[in-house]
């Protein structure tokens, strides 16, 4: 499948290409809140957008994979999981580039498939 074939070629792990292709879901049961976390940053941000434009791989591969999480959504989470990961990437003491560097940080271990599944031990501020 071309699809897929893509997928793989911007550096997604192949268990989230295989399991969103296969079933139109995700891997992740908090992938979703992460993703949104970061459309709607980008949403927000010019440079980040003129990154995209540009066609950076590493931009077009996190839009793919945040992409795929929010249509993909799980739905086993519970609310009050989503909340605390919301608030879990939207915390810092310097609030503004280091949410982002968590945000990031969080976004490329889903799509390199480096954290565990549910996140849990992330969720808390």
């Amino acid at each position: 499948m071309a699809a897929m074939q893509d997928d793989l070629a911007l550096g997604i792990r192949p268990e989230l290409v295989r399991s969103f292709h296969a079933t139109g879901k995700t891997d992740d049961r908090l992938g979703h809140i992460t993703a949104q976390y970061w459309l709607d940053r980008l949403a927000g941000d010019p440079e980040m957008q003129q990154r995209l434009a540009a066609g950076d791989p590493i931009m077009r591969q996190r839009f793919r994979v945040a992409c795929m999480y929010v249509s993909g959504r799980c739905g086993d989470a519970t609310p009050e999981e989503e909340v605390a990961h919301r608030n879990w990437l939207a915390s810092s003491p310097r609030q503004g580039r280091r949410s982002m560097k968590r945000f990031c940080f969080v976004l490329t271990a889903l799509c390199l498939g480096v954290l565990p599944a549910h996140h849990s031990r992330y969720s808390a501020a």
